[in-house]
């Protein structure tokens, strides 16, 4: 991601950035309803939930490349960025990051 001071925000950082909190959520769902059907004993919906999940990964993968691609970031960064997608509240995290 670029620091503020370096001037504007490329096109796929920001589509970076408008992406990762949506993949925290969709990870955050997937958890806590799978949470809620051992505990609670509640409906299976991980299955779709799951293929929603997958689906928003697979975005959020092309998103990483392709800021990578566009601003240049460091092997380090984009494997952190990787890495955020499988972890809870990752996506919060990593967006909130500004040093590229």
């Amino acid at each position: 991601m670029v620091n503020p001071t370096d001037g504007p925000e490329l096109p796929e950082e920001r589509r970076f950035r408008i992406i990762a909190p949506i993949e925290a959520v969709s990870l955050l769902t997937l958890v806590a309803t799978s949470m809620a059907r051992v505990l609670l004993d509640g409906p299976d919906v991980s299955g779709a939930l799951g293929s929603i999940h997958g689906l928003v990964v697979t975005v959020y993968v092309i998103a990483v490349v392709q800021a990578q691609a566009a601003a240049g970031w460091t092997a380090g960064r984009t494997l952190l960025a990787l890495l955020a997608a499988a972890i809870p509240f990752g996506g919060f995290v990593i967006t909130h990051r500004s040093p590229a």
